[in-house]
């Protein structure tokens, strides 16, 4: 099926191709993968919208284009597909709708040969009468059904809600602003979906944590779901897996409450870096060897990296140390204008990964490249 639908990006099938693989992913637990897919929906709608109003040069709508299908290609390898005989049936299927389309189209030319045929013998029969019949051409504006084939039904895609928009879009254009505007809409059934802990005992009160800090992907999407202003001017949505940074503690306490949870204490984060009850006692959380476990300063990148390419910890957290520090629900004990934050980042020494290290506040203002945050979720009664 991965050949199946990269020949069909090749043949200009992109978004059928994200339509498909959305409807494959939507109730899997690679939540990822389906996140990544919406923002790519979403990136597909703007660019038809900018190109369609000249807002992109060729070279432009050509660049972009490129990159939307690389990215593609690169969520179809990473995904696990249906078979090849899953396959089969989809092109069985496509082939039974092309074969009823050519019937429908075979079915509306007979009836408009029948029409012309009638028309000409009444014609014949009754020619200089009053009772002179309707020509061919008034016959096909009394019948418009009969003027074109009637496959408006099977042109009708159902399409995934990212799409739906656009589809709205190829109504008659609406002004520019207001064009732009509804391409930004999110679907309304778009879902925020996250992949968390298993629970997390041996506090007080147990809890979650998200495997991830929340990425790009999913602070794009709540952004439109809830028309919030995204920092585009910082923050790079081409990359949707990278950990979301820019962010106030009190923009990341908003997305916590959206989606059911909050953010951890200080506390609660500390436990589960360390690996909570199956703690082995290492320096970083998941390894002593930073290199392994963590995005910091010795890898010589110059920005967040994608979430889950280093090593997890003994919960299956991914980051706990380096890529971002991660925003905690405490305030400083000074002032509480101040909150904490922990884990280090891609712009730390590895001695500031350390788990245990000193106390790290700043501002609740404050926005930067090295912060983010990840969801914590009370556990439910047992």
């Amino acid at each position: 099926m991965k050949k199946h639908l990269k020949n069909l990006i090749a043949k200009g099938h992109t978004r059928k191709v994200v339509q498909q693989l959305l409807e494959l992913t939507e109730d899997r637990p690679d939540t990822q993968s389906y996140n990544e897919l919406i923002l790519l929906a979403h990136r597909m709608t703007a660019l038809e919208q900018n190109d369609r109003t000249g807002q992109f040069s060729t070279s432009e709508y050509q660049r972009e284009s490129i990159a939307i299908n690389h990215r593609l290609i690169g969520l179809i390898d990473d995904l696990d597909l249906p078979t090849q005989e899953t396959k089969e049936t989809n092109d069985n299927t496509e082939t039974l709708k092309e074969q009823n389309t050519s019937k429908r189209y075979v079915i509306a030319f007979i009836l408009l040969l029948l029409g012309v045929i009638s028309s000409v013998i009444i014609y014949s029969k009754y020619n200089g009468t009053s009772g002179k019949p309707k020509t061919t051409d008034d016959i096909e504006e009394a019948n418009p059904q009969n003027s074109e084939p009637s496959d408006k039904v099977s042109n009708k895609e159902t399409t995934v809600s990212p799409f739906a928009d656009e589809q709205r879009n190829q109504q008659p254009k609406p002004p520019l602003t207001e064009s732009i505007t509804e391409a930004e809409q999110p679907p309304t059934t778009a879902k925020i979906k996250m992949d968390r802990s298993a629970i997390i005992k041996g506090l007080e009160k147990n809890f979650q944590l998200g495997i991830t800090e929340v990425t790009v992907g999913q602070y794009f999407l709540f952004s439109k779901l809830m028309d919030r202003k995204f920092p585009h001017a910082y923050v790079d949505t081409s990359n949707a897996s990278a950990p979301m940074t820019h962010v106030s503690w009190q923009d990341a306490m908003d997305f916590c409450k959206y989606i059911g949870g909050r953010l951890p204490t200080v506390t609660e984060w500390e436990f589960a870096a360390k690996g909570g009850a199956q703690s082995k006692g290492y320096v970083y959380s998941g390894g002593n060897r930073a290199e392994q476990v963590a995005w910091y300063i010795g890898d010589d990148v110059d920005r967040p990296q994608r979430v889950k390419q280093k090593t997890a910890n003994e919960l299956g957290l991914y980051d706990m140390s380096g890529n971002v520090n991660e925003w905690c629900l405490d305030h400083s004990t000074r002032n509480q204008s101040y909150k904490q934050r922990r884990g280090g980042s891609w712009k730390s020494f590895h001695n500031a990964l350390k788990l245990g290290r000193a106390v790290q506040s700043v501002h609740f203002d404050f926005k930067g490249e090295a912060t983010g945050f990840r969801v914590a979720f009370d556990s439910p009664s047992e």
